[in-house]
């Protein structure tokens, strides 16, 4: 049972991975396939590489963007930051994670989620 818990998260990722790989290879995007993958880096506390997810998202940077998606269920520019800040945050890069936060409380001041 142990085993189990230990190896289910590693295939998801590498499943994960794969479709991130053929969709880019194919010109497409889907926003649930990186959320698939986040969340299998999740389980196993892959900070990094769960960031370097979300910085290549759209909406990761200035560009105010929806991260599109071929199913219709678009990531916010809103829901890409805050994700990018608690990752920042989990990995202790204060000095970033203040810079998110900051452009987050400009862009959205009434989200309480970010005081």
């Amino acid at each position: 049972d142990e085993k189990r818990k230990a190896i289910l998260p590693r295939l998801a990722e590498s499943m994960a991975r794969r479709l991130v790989e053929k969709e880019e290879a194919l010109g497409q995007y889907s926003a649930e396939t990186r959320l698939l993958c986040l969340k299998a880096l999740e389980v196993q506390s892959k900070w990094e590489e769960m960031l370097q997810i979300v910085e290549a998202l759209p909406g990761s940077d200035n560009e105010k963007k929806n991260a599109p998606s071929e199913f219709g269920v678009p990531l916010t520019h809103h829901q890409v930051l805050v994700e990018k800040a608690n990752l920042m945050k989990k990995l202790s890069r204060s000095e970033s994670t203040r810079l998110v936060y900051e452009e987050l409380l400009k862009e959205f001041p009434d989200d309480w989620s970010c005081w």
